[in-house]
């Protein structure tokens, strides 16, 4: 976290400083700042990669909280936690330690879009965090506040930061996550207070951190609904919706099923047309549309007030009363997002079946706060402008724990490459979602916070939940890490080629796939050959018990996960070819590197396309395809057709 920060970026004419002239109380590789989501994904794969990592975060704040909804997973979001799990991260493992709920959403829908949702309980996942974190041996925990960090340009020779109680510590590199604490500022109806979230405190703005290099900031929003008294709802009343045993957990690491704590139901009720017609009479009390709060908020998370004017003609909407812990005597009513007066959110949440007698344990609020302009990064998450410099997280524009934590693993393992001189760590938007989400922030400007959706991927059909191990086996080996999900990786990958194979090459004759298919009760097939591929495309029947059933007719056995992955790839697989080929294509020109200001220069580009191209300063031709305005001839003239 940061509370008073100052950069100075400027090399100092009459003040120029190196590492040697400074006295240091500690020195690391790798120093992260902030120890939410991102920070504690950072230093972790900066101390598996090798380096010498610390973070440092404010005393009394807890480490990877959930101050919004205490759920990890979701559309997309499920597919970034098993890719952090599958590349070496923590956010899989600690929602299973912590998991009190598990569902899979879209289980009724193809599965390019199912994915996995589980319920924590949050003060275990932050206890588990801080735990895992200050057991790690090349990670120290620094409880202080940064007020000062100098860059040291001799030599690039890294970065001094200076604490409020005085002490030194030098860092080769810098990882940036402040989350929503820079200039936070909170909403309770007509009362503001200061804070990053609830009971925490602010940091400055971003232009009196970084106030020697003129980075352009703008102010977003977020907010969260009240927290209600458990006692005071009454469930019976509600949708009862329980944990489903069938989900499997995140982690590779964990049994597939095996719970570790006990599971607790989530329950579905509705606002009504008196709950909407409070809302709306108190429209001209909420900050939101009384000019209070003049930053962004989230178009994918509206708060009730958004959905009450955004939708004047519906009054019924879902609001999931999901459980905060199993120690914590609060329910989190995910749908009621609110900054109106304490008063209001009483009355209007009153209206609602189960809530009439609710109490609340803490109001709903809205917090804004500034973000850093991401298309100042590189694919990398370093700062184009402040070499060593890395951002992750809510700073840069994004909503979510799981977009935090996936921008934390690739600026930690990129800081943690830099200073060992190693290939960075490149993720492809054609692989995981992870490079979905950073190509779009650091492609365009954001008039909004950014959520992941599967629908933003070009390449959904393969960048499925099954298949996350193979999709991350090749960055998993570049990074080379040792440990069990290496292991599980390897086994995986190999088991799936075997089975792949077996696939391929075990054919049926006609007579036989009658006869075989008919006592199998598959029915019965054309009069022609056919490879136990074929038979996984065939419409009728499930592709998985298919498989697994005829494995075994010939005597062998795979684990389930590994006859999902390949049974779901098999049946999809002249979808996936011709989507791969044509993303082969689009990559190889994609990776290509551009050279901006050639470009911007060109009398062949339009005079709006070189603004827009000057501003970006794209650095591939993919980066320069995903710039909103850019023009098709402006890709002819940068694929070198014109120039």
């Amino acid at each position: 976290m940061w509370n008073t920060v100052y950069l100075f970026i400027e090399q100092y004419k009459n003040k120029r400083m190196n590492k040697n002239q400074i006295k240091y109380d500690l020195k690391f590789d790798v120093v992260v700042i902030g120890a939410g989501h991102a920070g504690i994904e950072a230093a972790n794969m900066a101390a598996e990669i090798g380096a010498k990592c610390a973070v440092i975060t404010l005393p009394g704040v807890e480490i990877a909280s959930a101050p919004c909804n205490p759920a990890v997973g979701g559309v997309a979001k499920g597919q970034v936690v098993r890719e952090i799990d599958a590349l070496g991260g923590l956010m899989g493992k600690l929602a299973d330690m912590a998991g009190i709920q598990y569902r899979t959403l879209n289980s009724s829908r193809g599965v390019a879009v199912q994915s996995t949702r589980v319920q924590i309980d949050k003060k275990k996942y932050s206890e588990n965090a801080a735990r895992v974190l200050s057991q790690k041996e090349n990670i120290t925990i620094i409880r202080d506040n940064v007020v000062e960090v100098l860059k040291l340009f001799e030599d690039d020779a890294g970065f001094t930061l200076t604490t409020v109680t005085g002490k030194n510590y030098y860092s080769k590199r810098v990882v940036v996550t402040a989350g929503t604490f820079l200039d936070g500022k909170l909403h309770f109806g007509p009362r503001k207070e200061v804070g990053g979230r609830v009971f925490s405190p602010k940091g400055n703005s971003l232009g009196e951190i970084f106030s020697k290099a003129s980075l352009k900031t703008f102010r977003f929003k977020t907010g969260t609904p009240a927290r209600l008294v458990s006692s005071s709802v009454d469930t019976s009343l509600m949708e009862e919706q329980p944990s489903d045993s069938l989900t499997r957990n995140f982690s590779s690491s964990s049994h597939p099923f095996t719970r570790q704590l006990p599971q607790v139901s989530c329950y579905m009720t509705w606002t009504n047309s008196e709950t909407m017609r409070i809302i709306r009479e108190n429209k001209g009390r909420s900050p939101i549309f009384n000019g209070d709060i003049v930053a962004i908020g989230p178009r994918y998370c509206p708060s009730i007030e958004d959905k009450g004017n955004r939708y004047p003609d519906r009054d019924n909407h879902h609001v999931f009363v999901e459980p905060e812990g199993l120690s914590l005597e609060t329910f989190y009513p995910n749908g009621l997002s609110t900054s109106l007066p304490v008063e209001v959110q009483e009355q209007f949440l009153r209206t609602i079946k189960g809530f009439e007698r609710a109490e609340i344990a803490i109001p709903g609020y809205a917090v804004e706060y500034d973000v850093f302009d991401a298309t100042r990064l590189r694919q990398t998450l370093e700062s184009k402008d402040i070499p060593g410099l890395y951002f992750a997280g809510q700073i840069n524009g994004t909503s979510g724990y799981e977009e935090a934590a996936g921008q934390g693993v690739v600026a930690g393992a990129n800081a943690a490459l830099a200073v060992f001189e190693r290939a960075p760590l490149l993720l492809s938007r054609f692989d995981s979602y992870i490079a979905v989400m950073i190509d779009d922030i650091i492609s365009n400007h954001r008039d909004e916070p950014y959520r992941l959706f599967t629908a933003r991927s070009e390449n959904r059909l393969y960048l499925r939940e099954d298949n996350v191990v193979l999709r991350m086996y090749p960055y998993r080996k570049q990074l080379g890490i040792n440990s069990f999900i290496d292991e599980y990786s390897k086994r995986f990958v190999s088991e799936c080629e075997l089975l792949a194979q077996l696939c391929d090459r075990q054919v049926y004759s006609a007579k036989y796939a009658n006869e075989r298919f008919l006592s199998a009760g598959y029915g019965a097939i054309p009069g022609e050959s056919m490879r136990l591929a074929d038979l996984l495309r065939q419409s009728h029947l499930d592709p998985v018990t298919t498989l697994e059933s005829e494995c075994l007719h010939f005597g062998v056995e795979f684990d389930f996960d590994i006859l999902r992955c390949v049974s779901i790839e098999k049946r999809y697989e002249g979808y996936v070819a011709m989507m791969s080929e044509q993303n082969r294509k689009m990559m190889n020109m994609d990776n290509t590197r551009i050279d901006w200001k050639l470009l911007s220069d060109s009398t062949n580009v339009s005079f709006e396309c070189r603004l827009r191209i000057e501003k970006i300063r794209p650095e591939t031709f993919g980066q320069l395809r995903l710039i909103e305005g850019i023009r098709a001839a402006t890709l002819a003239v940068a694929a070198g057709k014109l120039y």
